[in-house]
C-alpha cells in the first residue's frame, strides 16, 4: 500500500489478502482442510484435482461419491458435523472460484440427497451427536479455587484467568494472547462499587462487521476480608507484571522479585489455549476441561442459578442470537440428573414395598407378652385342618410321630412309609385336643403361633 495525497493506491496481492482474511481464522483453515481433503480424494480416484473448473453436472456426480466414500486418515467415518464441516468448506471456496453453490444451487440436487442420505446413516451409526464443552460441576469448582494460591505467579495467574473467562464469557484462546493491559481499567457505579470492565472493541468469531455487544463487569464481592475477590486477585496480578511487557498475560518468572514475577514475555498462543486443561491436571478435577468450558459454566450459573434472561446473557457473552445459547443452556448438571434418578428409584421403591406382604414389625410384638391373662381356646374344625395341613410328616421319624400322638392322648397310628399324611379317622381326635389362644387384638391382621411338641 503505497501513500501519496490523500488517497492511497493498493495493488492486486494486498485486495486479495484483505479478502482472504475478512473471514475469521478458523473459517479460512476449515475452507483449507476441506479442499484440501477433496483433492486427496480426486487424486486418490484418478480424477482432476481442479473441481473449480469442471462443469456442475461433473461435479455433482463426484460429490456424491465423496460424501459416502471420504474417510479419516484411520480410514474411520467422519462425524456427521464433520461432513457438514466438509461440504460447507467446499462452498465457500467455490463461491470464491466459481459461481457454484453446491448447498442451494439446483445443479447439484442428485450429490445434496445422497448428502442427506449419508448423513443419517452416520447419525445410525451413532455418529451424529456434538461434543459440547461441558460446564465446570460445582464440585470441580470448589476444588479448582481451593488449588490457586494467590502468592505463587503461576496459580495467581491462572485465577486471573478463570476470572476473566467467566465474568467476561471469552471465547476458548480467542485474542487472548493480545490482551493488553490497558485494555482493561477499574471504574465505579452509581452505587460507588467497584467493577473492572473492558476498554476497546475487539474483532471476534460473532462481530466481524457489527461492534462487539460483549459488556461483562467483573465487581468487587462485597465482602472487603475475602482474599479471592476477583478485582482484588486482578489488582493484585497486575501490580506483579512486568512494566516492560504490555501483554495481559506474561510468562512466569523463574527468578521473581518483589516487584515482578513476570518476564518481559508473553504467554505463548498454545499455552494459553493449554490453561485450564492443565489447571484441571494440577487441581485434581474430575475431568479434562476445556477453556471453552468456562463459558459454558457462565451461561450454565447464569441461567440455571440466576435465572437470567437470554438476552440479558447475551451482552455478557456477546452472542448474536438467542438460539445460539441452546447448547450451553440445555446443559443438566450431574447433580441434578442424580436427584432425578433417585426420584425414579424412591417412586419404584414405593411400588414394590406396597407389593410385599405385611411383616411382622407391621404386627403387635406377641414375643415379650405376659399371656398369663390370654384365655385359650380348643381349635375349631377348619383350623385344625389347616394346621394339620401344614405338618409334613415326611420329615418325622416313626418314633418321633408316635411319640407326639401319645402326648396328646391320640391312640397310636400306623403310618404308612409311604405316605405318612393323617387319616380322617386320626384327624378327628385331634378336634378339641389342642388349645389355642384367642386375642382380641382390633389391629391384629395375622397372628403365627408356633407349637413346640417336644417334651
Amino acid at each position: 500500500m503505497t501513500e501519496g495525497g490523500r488517497f492511497a493506491t493498493v495493488n492486486e496481492g494486498e485486495l486479495k489478502r484483505l479478502i482472504e482474511e475478512k473471514d475469521a481464522k478458523n473459517t479460512r483453515r476449515a475452507m483449507e482442510t476441506a479442499v484440501k481433503t477433496f483433492r486427496s480424494y480426486l487424486k486418490e480416484k484418478d480424477e482432476s484435482e481442479d473441481f473449480e473448473k469442471m462443469s456442475a453436472a461433473d461435479l455433482d456426480k463426484l460429490l456424491a461419491r465423496f460424501f459416502v466414500e471420504v474417510r479419516t486418515i484411520n480410514g474411520e467415518h467422519y462425524k456427521k458435523t464433520s461432513l457438514f464441516a466438509l461440504r460447507h468448506g467446499l462452498n465457500r471456496f467455490l463461491s470464491m472460484h466459481s459461481d457454484m453453490d453446491i448447498i442451494h444451487g439446483d445443479d447439484f440436487s442428485h450429490s445434496k440427497n445422497v448428502f442427506q442420505a449419508a448423513a443419517k446413516e452416520l447419525k445410525r451409526q451413532g455418529k451424529g451427536g456434538i461434543d459440547h464443552h461441558p460446564p465446570i460441576e460445582e464440585e470441580d469448582t470448589r476444588k479448582m479455587y481451593a488449588y490457586f494460591d494467590l502468592d505463587n505467579n503461576v496459580k495467581l495467574q491462572e485465577k486471573v484467568f478463570v476470572d476473566m473467562m467467566l465474568y467476561f464469557g471469552r471465547r476458548g484462546r480467542e485474542n487472548i494472547h493480545l490482551l493488553k493491559i490497558s485494555d482493561f481499567a477499574a471504574k465505579q457505579d452509581g452505587d460507588g462499587q467497584l467493577y473492572i470492565y473492558m476498554k476497546k472493541d475487539e474483532l471476534t468469531k460473532n462481530h466481524q462487521m457489527d461492534a462487539n455487544t460483549a459488556d461483562g463487569r467483573m465487581y468487587a464481592v462485597p465482602s472487603k476480608y475475602d482474599p479471592m475477590c476477583p478485582v482484588k486477585t486482578f489488582m493484585k496480578y497486575k501490580q506483579h507484571l512486568n512494566s516492560k511487557c504490555d501483554r495481559l498475560f506474561q510468562r512466569p518468572s523463574k527468578k521473581e522479585n518483589a516487584l515482578s514475577w513476570y518476564d518481559n514475555m508473553a504467554l505463548g498462543h498454545n499455552t494459553i489455549g493449554s490453561m485450564m486443561k492443565n489447571i484441571s491436571t494440577k487441581a485434581g478435577l474430575s475431568r479434562t476441561y476445556s477453556n471453552h468450558s468456562l463459558r459454558a459454566t457462565l451461561v450454565h450459573l447464569l441461567d440455571s442459578k440466576g435465572n437470567f434472561a437470554s438476552r440479558h446473557i447475551m451482552t455478557v457473552t456477546g452472542h448474536r442470537a438467542e438460539s445460539s445459547l441452546k447448547s450451553y443452556t440445555g446443559y443438566t448438571e450431574p447433580s441434578m440428573k442424580r436427584k432425578m434418578s433417585d426420584a425414579i428409584s424412591s417412586t419404584l421403591r414405593v411400588e414394590t414395598e406396597s407389593k410385599k406382604p405385611k411383616s411382622d414389625a407391621s404386627s403387635p410384638d406377641v414375643s415379650n407378652m405376659d399371656l398369663s391373662a390370654v384365655s385359650f381356646e380348643p381349635l375349631s374344625s377348619s383350623q385344625l385342618d389347616n394346621l394339620l395341613n401344614d405338618l409334613h410328616t415326611d420329615e418325622i421319624e416313626n418314633d418321633a410321630f408316635d411319640e407326639i400322638l401319645k402326648n396328646l392322648d391320640v391312640e397310636k397310628c400306623t403310618s404308612n412309609s409311604q405316605n405318612r399324611n393323617l387319616n380322617i379317622n386320626i384327624a378327628k381326635t385331634f378336634e378339641n385336643k389342642i388349645p389355642f389362644p384367642c386375642f382380641n387384638f382390633s389391629s391384629c391382621s395375622n397372628i403365627t403361633v408356633n407349637y413346640n411338641f417336644s417334651k
